[in-house]
């Protein structure tokens, strides 16, 4: 196969997965806390060109003064480097922060600063979430809306349902006069590197290691997503219209490479 085969294709897959990104981001404008996803693409190695070597006719004067005929080889000169197409690397997560919205209800915290919520994941392993709209589960238990529990110093957060509770800047929990809890706000050195597991819930890859947080709290308020519908549209646009060239210099490929076949037909 040809690389002009290769080049386009590969573009095309990373048109997609951008495309498939951005969509993801758009999604996910109103999910609490979401922070926005970049794909990076890198080219692949590029290929060095050389013209083709040509054999050429030298000739010359022997010492008998005759005239003599030689059959030699150009020198393949170099004439540069062509693409050879790129491909996805990674996807990169944004995490700056996101407006906030005030809601008045109690059990919904925002962040304000650089940081995370911590949770039991379901697996047993410590997730990190921006997402602050917590409920109350049949124990008492401050949970996510998938019924993990919010963590605290003392590890699972429980609250008198009948009892009225405030969560202070610095995450902590007091009802009726008394400190229930205090929040377990983290941070990371390279938060990029957290690893994405689904709803909007992050895990640490192995050497990351967390370190307190200084963001603080607000009660009563939800961070909204980091998505830029405009800037969205635009990434979109921009990768709709660069799978489309892409797919045209594939037909062509197409159709060129039948027409040379039909030619050695002849």
């Amino acid at each position: 196969m040809s690389r002009g085969f290769y080049a386009a294709t590969a573009a095309m897959m990373s048109d997609v997965n951008r495309f498939e990104t951005v969509a993801n981001n758009l999604a996910n404008i109103n999910t609490h806390g979401f922070k926005r996803h970049q794909t990076l693409h890198h080219d692949f190695q590029e290929g060095f060109v050389k013209r083709v070597q040509s054999a050429r006719l030298r000739l010359s004067l022997n010492a008998e003064g005759q005239l003599e005929r030689e059959r030699v080889q150009d020198v393949a000169r170099p004439i540069g480097q062509i693409g050879t197409g790129t491909y996805v690397t990674s996807s990169w997560t944004h995490f700056d922060p996101g407006a906030l919205q005030a809601t008045e209800s109690p059990l919904d915290l925002a962040l304000q600063g650089e940081g995370f919520f911590t949770v039991a994941g379901p697996d047993g392993e410590i997730h990190f979430t921006r997402n602050g709209h917590f409920k109350l589960n049949a124990e008492g238990e401050l949970v996510t809306h998938e019924g993990l529990n919010l963590l605290g110093r003392n590890g699972a957060i429980r609250l008198d349902p009948a009892a009225a509770f405030s969560v202070d800047a610095d995450g902590q929990i007091v009802s009726e006069g008394e400190v229930v809890d205090q929040l377990v706000l983290v941070d990371f050195d390279r938060p990029q590197l957290l690893v994405n597991e689904g709803a909007n819930r992050y895990i640490a890859i192995e050497g990351m290691e967390p370190r307190p947080s200084t963001a603080k709290v607000s009660q009563g308020f939800l961070e909204q997503a980091n998505v830029d519908v405009a800037s969205e549209m635009v990434q979109m646009i921009s990768a709709l219209r660069s799978y489309q060239i892409s797919q045209k210099a594939l037909q062509s490929e197409d159709e060129m490479t039948g027409k040379l076949i039909e030619v050695g037909r002849v």
